[in-house]
């Protein structure tokens, strides 16, 4: 509903994005899925479907509805971006989703990867749209950044990192790091 008021609101200036959440976090608190694209897959279906003003019966594995309809449907339905990163994830964001919204510290050869795996998944090669969260800084020289910034601004990197390299460095993070989500 709120994704409805937002859009009702600013129509073609909200642009909502849905995530699966980071993997840490959700364990933290007890809610880590099963599966967490799976999850994902659902809610997303089920959250474009309402915004059209359909009518939504859906017995899934994670998420049940019995003909639930918004009553104020926006006019125009936003469209809806998933904030995703792994391999997985991008390919169902093309499948599913009108955008995708990239984190901050993705390099150009990332960005660039991750549109080519998106679009192999888009039916059609209809529109996505990417957003980009980029750091930067105004000034000559690192000394001048805040602490955080400059770590991840000026951090040594000999390669750009691929699609999934970040779901591979580290085994002991737990299956659903190796699943690629």
């Amino acid at each position: 509903m709120e994704i409805a008021s937002l859009a009702r609101l600013y129509p073609r200036r909200f642009l909502p994005g849905l995530g699966h959440g980071v993997a840490d976090w959700m364990r933290q608190i007890g809610e880590l899925p099963e599966s967490p694209l799976g999850v994902l897959e659902e809610i997303t279906r089920a959250v474009r479907s309402l915004l059209h003003g359909e009518k939504v019966t859906h017995a899934g594995r994670f998420v049940h509805l019995n003909q639930v309809q918004l009553e104020f449907p926006p006019q125009e339905p936003p469209p809806v971006f998933l904030g995703v990163r792994g391999p997985k994830s991008l390919a169902m964001s093309g499948r599913i989703a009108d955008g995708t919204i990239l984190a901050e510290g993705s390099s150009p050869a990332y960005v660039a990867q991750a549109k080519h795996l998106i679009m192999q998944h888009k039916p059609d090669h209809q529109n996505h749209r990417l957003i980009v969260y980029a750091m930067c800084q105004v000034d000559d020289d690192s000394q001048g950044a805040p602490p955080p910034t400059a770590r991840i601004l000026y951090r040594p990197r000999a390669r750009p990192r691929p699609v999934g390299a970040a779901w591979n460095r580290s085994r002991r993070q737990g299956a659903d790091r190796r699943r690629g989500c």
